[in-house]
C-alpha cells in the first residue's frame, strides 16, 4: 500500500483539506487524515509535512477508513526541545484498514527552514522498530530552505497483528545542532485469507500418519492459480495442492520424532489478486500455526550418551529418561542396565514422567574399535531402550617415557 501525503505545518483549514483530497480510480473514494500533535516552534523552524493520503496499495488496493472533510481543524505537528542543542519533531500516519500482504508505504516531507545545512551522518543515525520496517530519506544532505521526502514502509507478508511501527532519523548541523525526526505508521490489518482450521493441530492417532486436508478461501477477489503454500519446519510436508475458482486445498503431513512429544511450525499462504480487480498486481498472505502432538513411550536425552573416561578407566554418563513408561514405573524405576562392560547405575525421578540415570562403566579405556557401544536400559514396566554411547577422555593420559 503506497500512500503519499503533503500537509502544511501549522493549522490546515477544511478548504485546504477538500482541495487536497484525492480520489482513487475506482468508484470508492479513498482518503485519510493523519493525526499530528502541536505547531512547530518558530525559534527552531524545522518542519515535517505529513497528513492527507491517497492510497495506492503496492500489494493490494483496499479501502482506507478515514475522515471526510469537515470544519474541525486538523491537529498540528509538534517540535520540542528535549535537551540543549537537541530538537525533536514527530509525525504519525494512520492508514486505516489494509490487507495483510505486501508493503504498506507512506511518504513524509521533511523541510529544513534553518539557516544551516542538515546532514544524516551515517546509517547509525537511522533507527527502526523492527526488521519489517524500512525508512529511507531521499536525500541525506539538505541545504537551508530545501526539503527531502522520507519514505517509510512496513512489510506485512504473513503478519496477523496490526501495524504500529516507528522509525527515527537524526539530522545534524555543522554547529552541533541535532534534530531528531520521529515517524510512525499505524494501520489495522485485515487478513484476507481464511483457513478451514486455524490453528492446524495434529493429535495422536491416524491423522499423524495420514495427515490432514486444509482449505483456504478469501472474501476478496483472488487468482487461486497463483497460490503458494510453504512451511517453516521441515518436519511438516505440504502436498496435493488443488485449486478452484473459490479457493485452494492441500494436504499437510508431519513426522514427529519418536523422542519428541510436540513440534510446532506454521504455514505461509500467499495468493495474487484477481486480474481486473482492485487487487490486481498485489498479493494477500496469511500465517497458519501448526502443532503436532503424540505420546512418547520412552526416550532419552541426549539420544547418544557421552561417556567421560578418567585415568582410572571408569566411564560415567548421565541421561534423562522421559515418557509415559517412566510415569508408569514403580519407585525402582530402572530394573536393569546391561552393556558389554561391568555397569552400575543410579536413578532418580525428577517429575512424574522424567528421571535421571547415572551410569558407570568399568574398563572403558579398553574399549576398542568395532566393539559394541550401546547401553540397554529396561524399566520396571518392562519397556526398554537402547542408548548408544561415545567415549571421551576428560584429561589426557601421561605419555610413557621414551627409552
Amino acid at each position: 500500500m503506497d500512500v503519499a501525503t503533503n500537509v502544511r505545518i501549522g493549522r490546515i483549514t477544511s478548504h485546504e483539506f477538500a482541495r487536497m483530497r484525492l480520489q482513487s480510480s475506482s468508484s470508492v473514494q479513498f482518503y485519510s487524515v493523519s493525526r499530528l500533535p502541536h505547531p512547530l516552534s518558530s525559534t527552531v523552524g524545522q518542519r515535517i509535512i505529513a497528513g492527507l493520503a491517497k492510497p495506492a496499495l503496492i500489494g493490494f488496493l483496499l479501502f482506507l477508513i478515514g475522515c471526510a472533510p469537515s470544519e474541525e481543524p486538523v491537529p498540528e505537528l509538534a517540535l520540542s526541545d528535549s535537551q540543549e542543542g537537541v530538537s525533536t519533531v514527530t509525525a504519525r500516519a494512520d492508514l486505516g484498514v489494509v490487507l495483510a500482504g505486501d508493503e504498506v508505504r507512506h511518504a513524509f516531507t521533511f523541510i529544513n527552514d534553518t539557516s544551516e545545512r542538515l546532514v544524516v551522518e551515517s546509517d547509525q543515525a537511522i533507527k527502526k522498530s523492527c526488521g519489517c520496517t524500512q525508512i529511507l530519506p531521499q536525500k541525506r544532505e539538505i541545504e537551508a530552505g530545501e526539503s527531502a521526502e522520507v519514505i517509510m514502509s512496513v512489510h506485512t507478508v504473513g503478519r496477523d497483528e496490526d501495524v504500529h511501527e516507528s522509525a527515527l532519523i537524526v539530522w545534524s548541523s555543522a554547529s552541533g545542532r541535532e534534530v531528531r525526526a520521529e515517524f510512525s505508521l499505524h494501520a489495522s490489518l485485515s487478513v484476507g485469507i481464511h483457513a478451514s482450521e486455524n490453528p492446524l493441530v495434529f493429535e495422536d492417532g491416524e491423522e499423524l500418519v495420514r495427515g490432514k486436508q486444509i482449505r483456504f478461501d478469501s472474501s476478496f477477489p483472488a487468482d487461486w492459480n497463483t497460490v503458494q503454500i510453504v512451511t517453516n519446519n521441515d518436519l511438516f510436508r505440504v502436498s496435493d495442492i488443488e485449486v478452484d475458482d473459490d479457493g485452494a486445498t492441500c494436504r499437510v503431513q508431519c513426522d514427529v520424532p519418536y523422542n519428541k512429544s510436540r513440534i510446532d511450525g506454521s504455514l505461509l499462504v500467499r495468493v495474487a489478486g484477481e486480474a481486473g480487480s482492485d487487487l490486481t498486481g498485489g498479493k494477500m498472505s496469511a500465517t497458519i500455526p501448526v502443532t503436532a502432538k503424540h505420546t512418547v513411550l520412552l526416550a532419552a536425552a541426549p539420544s547418544v550418551a557421552m561417556m567421560r573416561v578418567t585415568k582410572d578407566g571408569v566411564g560415567t554418563a548421565r541421561v534423562l529418561l522421559f515418557g509415559s513408561a517412566v510415569e508408569a514405573s514403580d519407585s525402582s524405576l530402572v530394573e536393569r542396565v546391561t552393556c558389554n562392560r561391568i555397569v552400575t547405575w543410579k536413578s532418580k525421578r525428577i517429575s512424574k514422567d522424567r528421571a535421571f540415570v547415572d551410569i558407570n562403566l568399568a574398563d572403558c579405556d579398553r574399549i576398542g574399535e568395532g566393539m559394541d557401544k550401546s547401553l540397554y536400559v529396561t524399566l520396571s514396566t518392562g519397556d526398554s531402550l537402547t542408548i548408544p554411547y561415545v567415549v571421551y577422555r576428560s584429561e589426557p593420559f601421561e605419555e610413557k617415557e621414551k627409552l
